[in-house]
C-alpha cells in the first residue's frame, strides 16, 4: 500500500454505490484523473450484500455489470394481474460483489487513488480553507469531501412541515427449484398478495431462468419486523401462492432503506457535499436509488472539471417532495391501501409516463396527466392538511 498523503484533492466517505460511482467518474475523466483522492469506509466491500435494480432507455455505465435484463413487469393483487411491456425501456439487474470488485479494481489501477478501511469521525475546515477530515485518528487535508456516510434514521411524521419518514425495510432469498416455476421473460415487481396490515407489504420476483429466481418482501412502514417475521411470510408466500413445496435457498439478503420527504443539503459545509441517500438520491415513494446515484455522479464529476466545485444546479423538482408526502400522509393518515395507488398507476397509463413520473424527470402536464388516472377522493384530505401545515 502507498503511504498515505496528508493533502487530497477530493475526499469519499463511505464506499456504497455512490463513493464508489463518484470516485469511478473522476478518476475516468480526463481533466480529474490526475487529482489524490482518498476513499474511506469502514467495512471492506468483498460480499455481495445487496443488489440493485433501475429501469432505464438509455445507456449507462453499469450496462457491462448487468447479469439479468427483463422486458415485461407484473403487478398483481388478489383481484387482478397487470402485465406491462416495457416498450423503449428495460429492466436491469446489478449485483452488489459484481460492482464492488469492478469499481474497487478500477481505482486500484490509478496511482493516484487510495483507499483506506476507516470510518470519517470528524471533519471541519483548517487554517488554509480546506476541509478537515479525521479518519483512524489521522487529519487529511482535502478541497473537498464528498460524504455519503449514514445518519441515524428515525420513522416519524412532522405533521407541521409535511416532512414525513418512513421505513422500507426488506429481506430476499434467491432460491433454486426441482421443476420449472418461473417465467424468466417477465418479473414481478409488486405482488401485494399478502396481509397489508395498515402498512404497504409486497413481493417482487427477479426470474433468472425457470428454476432459479430471487423471492423479496418488501414493508415501507414506520416501524422493523421482528426478525423472524421476514422468514416466515417469504415462506408462506413462496408455498402458497407461489404453489413451490421443494426449494432450496443459495442466497439471502436484507436491509433497510430510509424513505423521508424533507429536504436534503447538498452543502454541508464549506468543503463539504453531501451524496447519495444522504443527498436525497433515494425516491421516497419507490426506494429506488441507482439511477440517480449515476447520473448524479457524473454530474458532479463535469462540474468539478468545467468550474472547480462540484455543485450542479440540476435536481428533481420540488413538486415531487409534495407528490411524495400525499403517498405518505395518505398512508399514515388515511390507512389508505397504496397497493390499489399503484395498481391503478399502472393500470392507465403507458409505462414509459409512469417512469418518468417515479424518476421525476416528467412535465407538469405529464404529471397532471398521471395524477388525473388515480382516485382522486383519497388526496382531498392530505391536500388540504398539506396547504394549512405550509401556511
Amino acid at each position: 500500500m502507498q503511504a498515505l498523503k496528508q493533502h487530497y484533492d477530493y475526499t469519499i466517505a463511505g464506499a456504497g454505490a455512490s463513493g464508489l460511482s463518484l470516485a469511478c467518474d473522476i478518476v475516468q475523466h480526463p481533466a480529474l484523473c490526475d487529482k489524490a483522492l482518498l476513499l474511506l469506509d469502514p467495512v471492506s466491500k468483498n460480499t455481495n450484500d445487496r443488489t440493485w435494480c433501475f429501469w432505464t432507455n438509455e445507456a449507462t455505465t453499469v450496462d457491462h455489470l448487468i447479469t439479468h435484463t427483463w422486458k415485461k413487469l407484473r403487478l398483481q393483487n388478489h383481484e387482478e394481474v397487470i402485465t406491462r411491456e416495457l416498450e423503449n425501456y428495460h429492466y436491469a439487474y446489478v449485483r452488489g460483489l459484481d460492482f464492488y470488485n469492478h469499481t474497487q479494481e478500477m481505482l486500484r489501477k490509478n496511482p493516484n487513488v487510495q483507499m483506506l478501511q476507516a470510518r470519517v469521525e470528524h471533519y471541519a475546515e483548517d487554517q488554509n480553507g480546506n476541509g478537515a477530515v479525521t479518519a483512524q485518528g489521522r487529519v487529511f487535508s482535502t478541497n473537498w469531501l464528498f460524504d455519503s456516510t449514514p445518519t441515524k434514521s428515525q420513522s416519524h411524521a412532522s405533521q407541521k412541515a409535511n416532512n414525513f419518514s418512513l421505513l422500507q425495510h426488506f429481506k430476499g432469498w434467491e432460491i433454486t427449484t426441482e421443476k420449472d416455476c418461473f417465467n424468466p421473460e417477465v418479473a414481478t415487481f409488486m405482488d401485494f398478495r399478502t396481509e397489508q396490515q395498515g402498512q404497504v407489504r409486497f413481493f417482487y420476483i427477479l426470474p433468472f431462468s425457470p428454476t432459479k429466481a430471487m423471492i423479496e418482501f418488501t414493508v415501507i412502514s414506520q416501524q422493523l419486523l421482528p426478525t423472524h417475521e421476514y422468514d416466515v411470510i417469504l415462506r408462506e408466500y413462496i408455498e402458497k401462492q407461489l404453489n413451490i413445496a421443494s426449494y432450496t435457498i443459495l442466497h439471502q439478503e436484507h436491509g433497510v432503506i430510509p424513505l423521508n420527504t424533507k429536504r436534503h443539503p447538498r452543502q454541508l459545509a464549506e468543503r463539504v457535499m453531501s451524496i447519495g441517500g444522504k443527498a436525497g438520491m433515494i425516491r421516497p415513494s419507490t426506494g429506488f436509488c441507482f439511477s440517480n446515484i449515476l447520473k448524479d455522479s457524473a454530474a458532479i464529476a463535469e462540474s468539478l472539471a468545467l468550474t472547480g466545485q462540484p455543485f450542479h444546479k440540476e435536481e428533481m423538482p420540488s413538486r415531487y417532495r409534495r407528490y411524495d408526502a400525499l403517498l405518505f400522509d395518505i398512508l399514515l393518515n388515511q390507512h389508505y391501501p397504496l397497493s390499489s395507488v399503484f395498481m391503478q398507476l399502472f393500470r392507465n397509463n403507458r409505462i414509459e409516463n409512469v417512469f418518468k413520473f417515479l424518476d421525476g424527470t416528467a412535465t407538469v402536464l405529464e404529471d397532471f396527466s398521471v395524477i388525473n388516472s388515480l382516485p382522486k377522493s383519497i388526496f382531498l384530505k392530505p391536500l388540504v392538511r398539506q396547504i394549512i401545515r405550509g401556511m
